[in-house]
Formats: structure tokens, sequence, C-alpha cells
């Protein structure tokens, strides 16, 4: 009983610890200059296949800047550009939706298995 409940109270400190680091900084891609991610809006699931995870950033930034933060920085970082904000990385895809009016930007970056 005794080990039951040590092995509760680290699984329930280590979901504590992931779930104070924002998404992106855990998925290794960096947030461009005037996003803000929104903790809450933020999906996260495992499948089969591998993670699922939805997170959404905004800001007061022009829409283009941020695509062409991403297309520059996302390739370095050893994803590849395989089409128009859509990139692979080690079995991964990540997609941007990126959208925005009046100087306020919305972010939504999807990653999912590759396939």
């Amino acid at each position: 009983m005794k080990q039951v409940s040590v092995i509760l109270l680290s699984l329930i400190l280590f979901a504590g610890s992931a779930l104070a680091e924002p998404w992106l900084d855990q998925l290794d891609i960096p947030l461009a200059e005037g996003l803000v991610e929104d903790d809450a809006a933020g999906t996260v699931f495992e499948t089969a296949t591998g993670r699922v995870v939805v997170v959404e950033a905004r800001g007061d930034v022009a829409a283009a800047t941020v695509e062409q933060y991403y297309v520059r920085v996302l390739p370095e970082l050893g994803w590849r550009a395989i089409g128009a904000n859509r990139f692979l990385r080690d079995g991964e895809a990540l997609t941007l939706a990126v959208t925005g009016s009046d100087g306020q930007t919305l972010v939504i970056f999807r990653l999912s298995p590759q396939g």
C-alpha cells in the first residue's frame, strides 16, 4: 500500500511539473516575439501512433511576421518544410494555422504523428 502511495504521489508531482511548463517549450518550439501561449486552450493526448498536441498563442503582431519567423526558425530546429506552414521532424508533423486581423494574430500549433 505504501509503495502504491509513493507511485501515485510521484505521478501527481510529475504531472504538475509538466503542466507548469508551457507546451511549446516542451515541444521545443519557440514562441515568436509578441505572442503569448494560451495555457487554457491546449489539448494533449497520446494515440497508438504517437502524441497529438494542439496549442494556441496570440498577440499584437502581424500574421505575416509570425509566418516569416517560423519559416526561418523551425528548419534550424530540425523541422523540414513540406508546404505552407507545414513541417516534419522525427516522425511528427507540425501545422501552423495563422490568422490575424486588426494587428491581433492567433496561431494554432497542431502536432501529430506523421502519416
